[in-house]
């Protein structure tokens, strides 16, 4: 063999064995990342996750190569966490396997390009400004979390949740700051390895670099004992303050009913039947002072409410009007039933119980009650001339059917009732979802609703307030507006003694969803020092304290009712709902200084070589003379 062929195939195999090595880097960022959240759980893997991350950045030949291979990790990552979505498209958009998967990792590469740009810039900024990685790994993660939108957002924090002495910090300055612990510790672990494990280069390592590796090492250990002991301490304090506080036993009820049945109007009322026998269990033998129904739980073929601005029971009674599907958003009085609860509605119909009894939200239990429903508004004139829904009704019109936009709008609304059945409070969700409650742009291109006449067009509230409970009072949150910090800290900020979450988590079927919901909504419990309940319609129902523990939760395979005695938190807002994200624009504004530190460096560097060719001329000229 030629001596070029033969250097030839060993730079082959140098090569393919390079590549082999990011693979199996890759391979275990992403792994590590996946495994620790929900449902897995792993949280010891959040202390080395991006430890292969950023030893792929660093082997990376160039920018470009380093984004590619960090943004195969992010993909690969997300896709790990978020494969459900694919179910969730097949199921419920009615889409082939094929084509779901591929809109599935479709969205899972755009999450992954977070990580591409972490990779990128990591690449860049130690070549050029030679930081140690536990400074530019947490200045840069922590500057992505805050800017960088997604899809569905969360936070490398979140892997957390199971180890709540970790996540205390949340209080002082949110989500961001649990995952800069684990950003300092990853980069710790990397500037550690570099400098005494496999990591260090062929040539060896001079003293200054093992002396800076050993007090990076004893920087890193020494923030997450800091802020671990931070951890055990708060934990010790809340415990106390919630050991003090005054409780009230709270019932959740989860029928456990899918999408598909809950939306049947033929299953309306026995859906409706199934959350009062619940209810019923609940009250007689748990005792609970309050009920909780999940979001848009109430829906029945007719509505029995009444609008008039009355303590008067009687008055409220006989201004009881019959609605069909949907109550009226000001309403004041929701028709309690006296009736004995049956077992389904074929007994009701053999039974001749009346409508209004058929259709109460309260029957069979008597007392206070919260639940999700669907609320409407009539439009004034003035409203449907300036501002009308995009979505449009058949109207009959001088005996034609006609297709104008429709006279009313509707909200996700969660109601509050008091044992009588007098509206208390009232909260229209805020934060709608795209697609599932309204279609982005729609207000451009209103037409397209005349193309998805089955879309839904759903109105967003305007306030966000807190419910009279006695004396106490209840923030609620419905959905997914539970993992939105920003949320959480408008809510805190109205004083709630406890925050409830209505949800729906049936649309994404027995899957990681619903777990990865409950672990990325724990996190407003220790940001806003409140428990937190969520009742939801197919699981996980849970209790969480304000340490963010879980006490209890539901199954999302049966059909239940769970309880417990839950703490009035009361105390000002937390320094995170004061203040906000300021350790994310900090480091934004860190990473703004990194990079003026490297433009500078790389300018000195190309001075020096400058210098440095004049000075070779300079000596080829002094040379030539001689010469001659």
């Amino acid at each position: 063999m030629a001596v070029g062929e033969a250097g030839g195939a060993e730079k082959a195999v140098g090569v393919g064995k390079e590549r082999g090595v990011k693979l199996v880097l890759a391979a275990l960022s992403a792994c590590f990342l996946f495994l620790s959240f929900a449902d897995w759980d792993i949280w010891p893997f959040g202390f080395v996750f991006v430890v292969p991350l950023m030893m792929l950045a660093q082997r990376s030949e160039s920018a470009k190569q380093a984004w590619w291979w960090s943004l195969l990790t992010g993909w690969a990552a997300n896709f790990g966490g978020f494969y459900w979505i694919s179910g969730l498209l097949v199921d419920f958009g009615q889409m082939p396997f094929a084509v779901a998967l591929g809109i599935c990792l479709l969205m899972n590469l755009y999450q992954g390009v977070s990580f591409a740009i972490f990779g990128t810039l990591f690449h860049v900024l130690d070549k050029r400004t030679k930081l140690p990685a536990i400074l530019l790994a947490p200045v840069l993660w922590t500057s992505i979390e805050l800017m960088f939108p997604l899809i569905f957002p969360y936070y490398l924090g979140n892997s957390q949740w199971t180890f709540p002495v970790m996540i205390q910090v949340a209080e002082l300055l949110g989500p961001l700051s649990v995952g800069t612990v684990l950003f300092i510790a990853n980069g710790a672990i990397l500037d550690v390895l570099r400098a005494f494990g496999p990591l260090k280069s062929a040539d060896g390592v001079d003293a200054a670099l093992k002396r800076r590796a050993m007090i990076c090492g004893g920087v890193g250990a020494a923030v997450v004992a800091a802020n671990l002991v931070y951890g055990v301490v708060r934990m010790g304090q809340v415990d106390a303050q919630m050991e003090a506080a005054e409780k009230l036993k709270i019932g959740l009820v989860e029928a456990d009913i899918g999408i598909f049945s809950k939306e049947d109007p033929f299953k309306l009322a026995n859906n409706l039947i199934i959350h009062q026998h619940l209810s019923k269990k609940l009250v007689e033998e748990d005792k609970v002072d309050l009920l909780v129904w999940p979001e848009s739980s109430f829906q029945a073929p007719y509505v029995f409410a009444s609008t008039e601005k009355s303590e008067d029971l009687e008055v409220l009674k006989k201004s009881t009007r019959e609605y069909r599907r949907w109550f009226p958003r000001n309403a004041t009085y929701m028709h309690p039933s006296s009736a004995p609860l049956l077992k389904d509605d074929a007994s009701d119909i053999d039974a001749g119980t009346k409508r209004s009894d058929r259709y109460a939200v309260q029957r069979g239990f008597k007392v206070p009650i919260l639940f999700g429903g669907i609320s409407f508004r009539v439009l004034s004139e003035e409203e449907l001339r300036t501002n009308p829904p995009n979505k449009k009704m058949t109207r009959i019109v001088d005996g034609k059917r006609v297709r104008q936009p429709r006279n009313f709008r509707v909200y996700n609304t969660a109601t509050l009732l008091d044992e009588e059945g007098r509206v208390k409070g009232s909260y229209d969700k805020t934060y709608l979802l795209a697609f599932g409650e309204y279609i982005p742009f729609a207000d451009y291109f209103p037409s397209v609703y005349d193309m998805i006449p089955a879309a839904s067009e759903f109105t967003p509230g305007d306030t966000i307030t807190v419910m009279p409970f006695g004396d106490h009072r209840i923030g609620v949150m419905i959905c997914y507006e539970d993992i939105i910090p920003a949320f959480g800290r408008k809510l805190a900020k109205e004083d709630p003694h406890v925050i409830i979450n209505v949800t729906n988590d049936a649309w994404f079927g027995k899957t990681a969803e619903p777990y990865l919901h409950l672990a990325l909504a724990s996190f407003r419990s220790v940001e806003t020092r409140k428990w937190l309940l969520r009742s939801t319609n197919t699981g996980v129902s849970a209790f969480i304290d304000a340490n963010g523990r879980l006490r209890e939760a539901s199954s999302i395979y049966d059909a239940e009712g769970i309880s417990y005695e839950v703490a009035m938190m009361t105390g000002g807002p937390t320094l995170y709902v004061m203040i906000g994200d300021v350790i994310g624009y900090l480091a934004v504004a860190m990473l703004a200084g990194l990079f003026v530190m490297a433009r500078r460096r790389e300018d000195e560097g190309d001075g020096a070589k400058a210098d440095e060719a004049k000075g070779g001329e300079s000596g080829d000229s002094e040379e030539a003379k001689e010469a001659a």
